[in-house]
């Protein structure tokens, strides 16, 4: 996919689901903080040189507390309903949270960070 999209040189590595399992065969999903120490570790990878591109914030907000740098994808994200349940104008991807370093609509965005 990362080819396809024009981006695989952007990525050093991929941890995938595979690498979310504990020495017992437990699985550990995102945001588990010690899950993805360890992944770093095995891949030899600094937390500070990691990114983190994901849709949901709070995942985001916990890794920015561990130095990984945030890149959140808002491009699938739904409309928010107002207080009378009609949809809103203004979804939950306008703004940028504080601790979200890139927003973007799709992983196509990541091409201008080459």
């Amino acid at each position: 996919m990362l080819d396809e999209l024009g981006i695989a040189k952007l990525f050093e590595r991929v941890i995938a689901i595979e690498d979310m399992q504990d020495r017992s065969g437990y699985w550990r999903t995102k945001p588990d903080a010690a899950m993805l120490r360890r992944a770093m570790r095995r891949a030899h990878v600094l937390l500070s040189d990691a990114v983190l591109v994901e849709d949901t914030r709070g995942h985001l907000k916990r890794y920015k507390r561990l130095g990984i740098r945030t890149v959140w994808i808002t491009g699938y994200l739904p409309s928010v309903l107002n207080a009378s349940g009609a949809k809103s104008l203004r979804s939950p991807a306008s703004g940028r949270p504080h601790y979200v370093d890139l927003k973007i609509q799709s992983l196509k965005g990541l091409r201008g960070l080459s």
